[in-house]
C-alpha cells in the first residue's frame, strides 16, 4: 500500500470513529472527591468534639496541609498527563505543605513538654489511621489513574506517583474529621505512611496501566 493510501485509510478511520475526549479534570477530580467522601462518611463518623477543636492549631494542620499538597498535585497531574506538560516547573510549590507542617511541628515542640512527645507520636490508634488513609484514598487513586489513562503521558511512573499523592492528600483532609488525633508529629509520621504507601501504590500502577 502506497503511502498516499495509507493515509487517506487513516483519515477515514478517524473521520468514522472519532477518539472520544477524555473526561474533564474538573468532572475526574470531583468525582474522585465525592467517592473518596461517600466512602469516608460511610465508614466513620464525624468525631464528636469536632466544634470544639475546629480552631484547634493541631487540628486545622491536617486539612492546611492536606489541601496545600493536594492544590499543587492537581496541576502536576494535568501537566503530566499531557505529552508536552512539563511538570517539573511546578514541583517546588508541594513544598509549601511541608513547610507549614514543619512550622506545626516546631510550635508542637515548643508547647508540649518533651516527655509527652513520644504519646503524641503515638496517639491512640496510628496503625488503624494509616489504613484507614491508604483505604479511603484508593478509590480515588484509581479514578484519576482512569483519567490519566484518557490521555497521552510520556511519564507513567511518575503520573501515578502523582496520582497516589493526590488520594493521599485528599483522604487526609477528609478523614481529619473522624480522627481524634490531632499532633503534627502524628500527622507527620502516620499519615505520612499512609501518604507514601499511596505514592508508591499509583507509581505502580502507573506502570502498569499507564504505558503505551
Amino acid at each position: 500500500m502506497k503511502t498516499s493510501q495509507l493515509i487517506d485509510q487513516l483519515s477515514a478511520e478517524a473521520s468514522t470513529h472519532p477518539p472520544k475526549r477524555p473526561l474533564s479534570w474538573p468532572v475526574a477530580l470531583g468525582l474522585a472527591v465525592a467517592v473518596g467522601a461517600v466512602l469516608m462518611f460511610a465508614l466513620f463518623d464525624v468525631r464528636a468534639d469536632l466544634p470544639d477543636v475546629a480552631m484547634y492549631y493541631g487540628f486545622l494542620l491536617k486539612p492546611i496541609v492536606a489541601a496545600l499538597l493536594a492544590i499543587p498535585a492537581i496541576r502536576l497531574i494535568m501537566d503530566v498527563s499531557e505529552p508536552t506538560g512539563e511538570p517539573t516547573r511546578h514541583l517546588p510549590w508541594l513544598a509549601v505543605g511541608f513547610v507549614v507542617l514543619s512550622i506545626g511541628i516546631a510550635l508542637e515542640m515548643m508547647i508540649v513538654s518533651p516527655a509527652n512527645w513520644s504519646a503524641r507520636l503515638m496517639g491512640d490508634n496510628p496503625a488503624a489511621c494509616a489504613a484507614s488513609v491508604f483505604l479511603i484514598a484508593l478509590p480515588i487513586l484509581s479514578m484519576v489513574i482512569f483519567a490519566i489513562r484518557q490521555r497521552a503521558t510520556v511519564r507513567p511512573v511518575m503520573a501515578g506517583a502523582l496520582a497516589g499523592l493526590f488520594g493521599g492528600a485528599v483522604s487526609t483532609f477528609l478523614y481529619a474529621a473522624h480522627c481524634p488525633d490531632d499532633s503534627p508529629f502524628f500527622l507527620a509520621i502516620w499519615y505520612g505512611i499512609a501518604i507514601l504507601a499511596l505514592i508508591g501504590t499509583g507509581a505502580l500502577a502507573g506502570r502498569l496501566f499507564l504505558r503505551w
